[in-house]
């Protein structure tokens, strides 16, 4: 393994070493499921007016989001018990089967099954495809490689929508999801290769708790009940956020919740940070459209402006990380004051008169919040994988990664959506704008997770509690 972790970044031994061939093989895989997002997004509409499942939107969200809670927490405790080249091997046919049931569902029933068995496979390759980089890669390879999946967004952004209209329109939708599915399962089996004498990791994997899992997955159902201002709904949108974050006590690392030095401090940043950008990305283009009136081409505009401001600015944080604490806390301002005048900018825009100038004042907001994103991902990320004598086994490390970023983003997206047809349908649509008001407030809370994040851990206590 020492002539591995000696082994320069380059493309012949890209192309040429084990190593290499894991580092290409998961940058493709993050590619495509860059592609499955705008795939998704495409698609949803076509299939619902064919299967007539125009009112089922919402649950088919909830669905993907609950099967991929339920097993991210196993498949961190799956790579302390297997070999993640077994694991992939396994999920591969799983991955199959709800891409198939999808495609040839008749009926809503059969698509929302699929679309369950698709997310539960999703949630454990999610974990385990993270401990493969933080496991198997030596550090300047895993920094290259965790900025190369955020710059190959940069390429999906384009490739996925592209791909999903070309194939709607010459096939048909149903072979939208699954036509790139041979490249997959490829890349995959490149992976499970190289990895087939891989040792398991033993460490403290994912703190495994099933009865957790399914609290979070009931807590994002409760939230997203919150559709009007009743009284009853209100309560039990606050029981879903109270069992939800309950829940991420429970799955992550001791000291998260208090925001305790080091790795925790960091992994408390990764959920507010994607929390507050990702339950601004669920509103963005709806109050884009409904609100100020936005088109199809602006829109798309819009969506672009963010997703290149993070992905240019992570790809170029991703090659050049934070070497000190001194330089991580500098960075980590630049997210914070992108992302936050991000949100104030685009709450701002939609308290103004429809016109050019609060368009472009929402388009250079939402721009800002991806640049603040691509500041802070990759450096939050690096100090969360990056060894240390703390208590926390890399493959919970890989886990917590993966937890914070979804669980985040699925509460907040879920939260901020159920929040907007409530608000909308009090105050009107204007009113969507102190939804970002909020967030940016919410985000103060990265000030003092940045700061703790970068201080130096104290040593491990196994007896610390959240």
């Amino acid at each position: 393994m020492s002539a591995a972790h000696d082994l320069p970044v380059s493309w012949r031994n890209a192309v040429g070493t084990r190593i290499g061939w894991i580092a290409v093989a998961m940058v493709v895989i993050e590619l495509i499921a860059g592609m499955q997002t705008y795939v998704t997004q495409t698609v949803k509409p076509l299939m619902a007016a064919e299967l007539d499942g125009r009112h089922l939107y919402g649950i088919i969200t909830a669905v993907s989001q609950i099967g991929t809670f339920i097993t991210m927490p196993i498949g961190g405790a799956l790579l302390t018990r297997f070999r993640s080249s077994t694991l992939l091997t396994l999920l591969l046919p799983v991955t199959a089967l709800g891409s198939a049931l999808c495609a040839l569902a008749a009926d809503m029933p059969t698509f929302l099954v699929g679309t369950a068995i698709r997310a539960l496979a999703a949630g454990a390759l999610a974990t385990v495809g993270m401990g493969v980089i933080v496991t198997e890669m030596p550090k300047h390879w895993r920094r290259i490689v965790l900025a190369a999946l955020s710059g190959v967004w940069v390429f999906a952004s384009i490739i996925g929508p592209a791909y999903a209209s070309w194939i709607s329109v010459v096939a048909g939708w149903r072979w939208a999801l699954v036509a790139y599915l041979p490249i997959l399962f490829a890349a995959r089996g490149m992976i499970a290769r190289q990895l087939r004498h891989s040792p398991v990791r033993a460490d403290d994997a994912a703190g495994l708790s099933i009865p957790s899992a399914l609290l979070l997955a009931a807590g994002i159902t409760l939230v997203s009940l919150f559709t009007d201002t009743s009284w009853w709904r209100i309560a039990a949108c606050g029981a879903g956020v109270t069992a939800v974050l309950i829940a991420v006590r429970a799955l992550l690392p001791s000291g998260v919740a208090r925001l305790a030095r080091g790795r925790p401090g960091a992994i408390a940043a990764m959920f507010v940070l994607c929390g507050v950008y990702f339950g601004a990305s669920g509103l963005i283009a709806i109050a884009a459209h409904d609100t100020l009136a936005f088109s199809a081409p602006q829109i798309g505009v819009l969506l672009a402006a963010g997703g290149l401001g993070w992905a240019v600015v992570g790809f170029h944080c991703g090659r050049r990380p934070a070497a000190s604490g001194a330089a991580f806390t500098a960075r980590l301002t630049r997210a914070i004051g992108g992302l936050l005048s991000g949100l104030v900018l685009v709450g701002t825009a939609m308290q103004l008169p429809s016109g050019t100038a609060s368009g472009t004042i929402f388009v250079i907001g939402w721009l800002l919040a991806g640049v603040g994103m691509g500041f802070g991902y990759i450096d939050i990320m690096n100090r969360i994988v990056e060894p240390t004598d703390d208590g926390i086994g890399q493959a919970r490390a890989a886990t917590a990664v993966v937890l914070a970023e979804s669980v985040a983003a699925a509460l907040f997206t879920t939260l901020t959506t159920t929040s907007l047809v409530s608000m909308t349908a009090a105050w009107g649509g204007r009113s969507v704008g102190f939804l970002f008001f909020a967030l940016a407030a919410l985000g103060l809370v990265l000030i003092p997770a940045a700061r703790h994040a970068a201080a130096v851990p104290r040593p491990a206590n196994t007896g610390a509690s959240h």
